[in-house]
Formats: C-alpha cells, structure tokens, sequence
C-alpha cells in the first residue's frame, strides 16, 4: 500500500516537472538571467587581464635571474 502511494507521489511530481519544462521555445530568454551573464563575461575579462599581469611579472622574474 505504501509502495503504490509513493509511487503515485512519484508520478506526479514527474508531471509537474515535465508540465513546468514544456515551455514555447520562442519564448525570450528570461531579464533576470541576463546580470548573470554579463557578470560571468566581466570576470572572464578580469581573468585575461591577470592572466596577462601574472605572465608579465613571471618574464621580469626570469629576466631578473638571468643577469
């Protein structure tokens, strides 16, 4: 008895996730994402600029040692 009312729970929460998933697809993309992605694009260039910085200091580490 147990086993048919989880499975019962079961099968409806899957319901619901798939209702709630089954979007129209031309629907534009949701605002509040979009903070999300610039941030993720600001610290993609605040990466290639210390990746840059840290290269720099590690040529004039090596530079230095070798005079």
């Amino acid at each position: 008895m147990v086993r048919k009312q989880v499975g019962q729970i079961l099968a409806a929460v899957l319901l619901v996730f798939l209702v709630a998933c089954s979007g129209d697809e031309e629907t534009e993309t949701p605002r509040m994402y979009d903070a999300q992605r610039e941030a993720l694009e600001q610290a993609r260039e605040v990466e290639a600029v210390l990746q840059k910085a840290d290269e720099k200091r590690r040529e004039e580490i090596e530079e230095m040692e070798t005079h």
